[in-house]
């Protein structure tokens, strides 16, 4: 009995996480890039990621990318100290199917800090 339960709920796992892959939509070049010529003097310490929502009316990509920055350095400000940064940041809006809803985002960064020569 156990099995038959866990293959009937196993469609329907795939298809909840085929619309929400579907649903999803990501910037296509990273916000705050770092250059190559950056990358010499800068040290990756590691990722952040944080989610968060914006009314659709006041819903733009540089207000969502800054609104996402503000965070990402919030969160990132909780585990670092000292000169800290967040570059290459990518924000991916997740479609809830509801217009009347907020927006909802996943924003994903680099921790980095300048290296001390």
């Amino acid at each position: 009995m156990k099995k038959r339960l866990l293959f009937s709920a196993m469609p329907v796992s795939l298809l909840i996480f085929g619309l929400t892959v579907i649903g999803c939509a990501s910037t296509k070049d990273a916000y705050r890039p770092l250059t190559p010529e950056e990358q010499s003097q800068f040290t990756v310490l590691g990722s952040v990621q944080v989610a968060f929502e914006i009314s659709h009316v006041s819903s733009n990509k540089e207000t969502n990318l800054q609104k996402a920055y503000a965070l990402l350095l919030q969160e990132v400000s909780k585990k670092y100290e000292g000169n800290i940064d967040v570059r290459d940041i990518t924000l991916t809006y997740i479609d809830n199917g509801i217009e009347l809803l907020d927006a909802e985002y996943m924003a994903v960064g680099k921790v980095i800090i300048p290296v001390v020569k």
